[in-house]
């Protein structure tokens, strides 16, 4: 489903809401543009918080065996990447043909996959993969990759601001509604318009609770967490 929509409409349906379509000296087009540039991403990046995959895009590859000097993990140059990953949100590498997710750990724990399982004090071992963590644009994989294992990451890709009046946003199925608010939002504090202040976060709310029914009607919830660690180490994957 697509519905894009140009910036000059985009830019009309603000100044509509607004009441202000010929307010064109106090909020000019370049103003309105980049404070519609900066809700476009909060809204990726929303959307994407969801679960949603809409605006993610893959990259594919092979991992490197063993650890990267100095550190006990191996690591993942994102810096060449095109488009240039902004989130990263999702990861899975591919085990005897089978795909497993690695899901993201905290940083904190990037020294705490050296050893076998269960054992903190063993010579460091590398593994199959079972998280990463993010350092700029490095990806960091723990335990180190005992193998050159197929990966996928799942990542936001930054995104060329809208410019001209022909860039396009997709809207999908009317969503620019909550771009509208989000930017009128900032023309009200602009303009120091308290009483309607509260009208205009509550349309922007009731914009994005209903993208959030649709998002949940198209995907379906996790009710019961799998222990993919547990199931790994059961059949033979961690060593």
């Amino acid at each position: 489903m697509s519905r894009t929509r140009s910036l000059a409409s985009l830019l009309t349906d603000i100044r509509w809401q607004a009441d202000q379509l010929g307010a064109v000296l106090r909020h000019d087009d370049a103003s309105l543009t980049r404070a519609l540039n900066q809700s476009i991403q909060r809204y990726r990046e929303w959307f994407s918080e969801q679960g949603s995959p809409l605006y993610l895009t893959p990259h594919a590859g092979v991992l490197t065996v063993g650890a990267t000097a100095p550190y006990a993990y191996g690591t993942l140059d994102m810096s060449l990447w095109a488009p240039a990953p902004l989130h990263v949100y999702q990861m899975e590498v591919t085990v005897n043909g089978r795909v497993y997710d690695v899901p993201p750990i905290p940083w904190e724990q990037r020294n705490a996959y050296q050893g076998h399982v269960g054992q903190l004090f063993t010579a460091q071992q590398p593994g199959v993969p079972l998280g990463f963590f993010r350092i700029g644009n490095t990806l960091g994989i723990a335990p180190a990759p005992d193998g050159a294992y197929p990966y996928t990451v799942w990542y936001m890709p930054s995104l060329a601001d809208l410019a001209t009046s022909g860039d396009t946003f997709d809207g999908v199925a009317g969503y620019e509604d909550w771009l509208t608010w989000d930017v009128l939002i900032k023309i009200i504090v602009r303009d120091n318009t308290p009483e309607v202040y509260q009208m205009a976060v509550g349309e922007r709310d009731r914009a994005q609770a209903d993208i959030l029914q649709r998002l949940r009607q198209d995907r379906p919830s996790v009710t019961r967490r799998i222990d993919m660690r547990g199931a790994r180490a059961r059949r033979g994957f961690i060593r």
